[in-house]
């Protein structure tokens, strides 16, 4: 019984029930059921105003730099598809396009191109060609003009030669290695992405268009 008065005592101090005294017993009325939706805006009200503080709480924890090796197809095309959730609307890649299509397959790469342009995610791209290729500029993936794919390509030189697929985004480093290796590398780390973000930047603005 103490306890159902407890209950009692805590709707009359929120506001849903009176209390009156008659003789040695306690007397509880409900409020209108309006007096139950006042006290929801009232408490959404409130949340509202503290949400922002949270947020800017929750900003401030320290950030904890992971590193996760995946060496199954399942596990390398994940890689390459969680890049599509990034909250930056920019992508650095270090590229070698035939051995991405190499591991992953022109369908899949294709797919992802398309999903990432419908989510609006532009890529910076620093590409090389390997030596020996017999893929030119008429192939789609090596044209410097790829506006419609929300894409900017440049060159390296041509002594330049990277196996892997290097992305560069949010806090995240991601690496998608040659066929001949078969693995995908990413590592979360704010200081890192942002150093190789300053480096990609360098090299960009240094190469040849």
């Amino acid at each position: 019984m103490m306890q159902n008065y407890n209950i009692l005592d805590e709707l009359e101090e929120r506001g849903l029930v009176l209390k009156s005294v008659k003789g040695n017993r306690f007397l509880y009325i409900a409020e209108p059921p309006t007096k139950f939706a006042e006290l929801l805006l009232r408490q959404e009200s409130i949340l509202k105003q503290l949400l922002p503080v949270l947020a800017l709480v929750q900003g401030n924890k320290t950030f904890h730099p992971r590193i996760k090796l995946y060496e199954n197809e399942d596990g390398i095309k994940k890689v390459l598809t969680d890049s599509l959730n990034a909250q930056e609307k920019i992508r650095r890649d270090f590229a070698s396009v035939e051995n991405v299509i190499e591991v992953l397959g022109l369908r899949f790469v294709n797919n992802q191109i398309k999903e990432r342009v419908k989510r609006g995610i532009f890529v910076r791209s620093l590409r090389c060609v390997p030596q020996g290729s017999k893929i030119s500029e008429k192939d789609w993936y090596l044209k410097k003009e790829n506006k419609d794919l929300l894409r900017e390509v440049r060159y390296l030189d041509k002594g330049v030669q990277l196996a892997p697929l290097i992305m560069i985004y949010d806090h995240v480093v991601a690496v998608i290695s040659s066929k001949e290796e078969s693995y995908a590398l990413v590592i979360e780390s704010a200081d890192l992405s942002q150093a190789l973000k300053v480096l990609f930047d360098i090299a960009w603005n240094q190469t040849n268009r």
